[in-house]
């Protein structure tokens, strides 16, 4: 009998320890995977730390993906190797909030049963990349691409790059706050993407103005009236934002960190648009739930 339960005992911890290396040998393959897809390169010191933070935060995925009663999907994208803390560091600024001009809600928008609008096809998604906190920059070209394409037909693709070397009263890659954005554009004008290419860093302004140009800013007293009409810029809490998928997202904190552009609703959700590029979230976009969700509500302000 002590002969049977040994062998079982020397059986049982075989299956473990092969159940166990498969599982190693599959995230490693992921990871490989994950990296030629997202072209991270690592020294090997450093590639072993990102290969453990990429298996905890798959674990913390699926963990999150399990649990029924969460509204929300996460999945692994572009931020697998970064712990929440870096991707915080790395992508959001809550210091640039400080120029925010915070809105004191006067008016509620009348409830129109099954009412939607989405205003995803007269903005595009861009992606800020490491090493520059731009998204004031993108969120300002986004309700400005908005109301050119709604108000005067014109389909552009604006430079975000002229706002982070050409507007002086902006922190460029070190974060700002849209409507400052909003305001060069309304004085100078601004280019197009393919004539002012995006690099995400400083560099001395290359090229001042520009054919496009908006009348001016303003503040949104209310979210959804605003999006009646066209795309509008908003300052959100995103630090929970890291591995979002699908679904509708009300994980939030108390920390405003990162302009967006809010492109439209519908009963269930507001639709925000990310600087993440399109392999991030429902393809570049965030559906959050109704009401001030990450502050959605709070610091809207829109091209004129």
């Amino acid at each position: 009998m002590k002969q049977i339960l040994g062998l079982t005992t020397v059986i049982l911890l075989g299956i473990s320890l092969y159940m166990n290396g498969q599982s190693e040998l599959q995230t490693q393959t992921q990871f490989r995977q994950w990296q030629q897809i997202h072209q991270k390169f690592y020294t090997q010191i450093e590639e072993q730390y990102r290969r453990m933070v990429f298996e905890e935060n798959k674990q913390m995925i699926e963990k999150h993906n399990s649990n029924p009663e969460n509204t929300y999907k996460m999945a692994i994208n572009q931020f697998g190797d970064l712990t929440k803390e870096e991707f915080v560091a790395i992508y959001l600024s809550s210091e640039q909030s400080q120029g925010l001009r915070r809105k004191q809600q006067k008016t509620k928008s009348e409830y129109i049963e099954n009412e939607s609008y989405d205003w995803r096809n007269t903005t595009t998604v861009r992606d800020m990349k490491s090493g520059c906190i731009s998204s004031w920059a993108f969120s300002a070209v986004g309700t400005a691409e908005s109301y050119l394409s709604v108000v005067k037909s014109q389909k552009v693709l604006l430079s975000a790059q002229q706002l982070l070397d050409c507007d002086s009263t902006s922190f460029s890659c070190n974060g700002g706050v849209p409507y400052r954005g909003l305001d060069y554009i309304a004085d100078n004008g601004i280019t197009v993407e393919s004539v002012y290419p995006y690099t995400a860093k400083f560099s001395p302004c290359k090229r001042e103005g520009g054919p496009y140009r908006i009348n001016g800013e303003e503040d949104v007293d209310d979210l959804k009236t605003a999006l009646r009409q066209y795309a509008v810029s908003v300052f959100v809490d995103a630090t929970n934002w890291q591995f979002y998928s699908t679904g509708i997202f009300s994980n939030c904190e108390d920390n405003i960190n990162f302009a967006a552009t809010a492109v439209g609703f519908t009963d269930q959700y507001w639709i925000v648009q990310s600087s993440y590029g399109t392999s991030w979230g429902l393809n570049g976009y965030i559906l959050l739930a109704p009401g001030d969700t990450c502050g959605v509500e709070s610091y809207g302000v829109r091209a004129v």
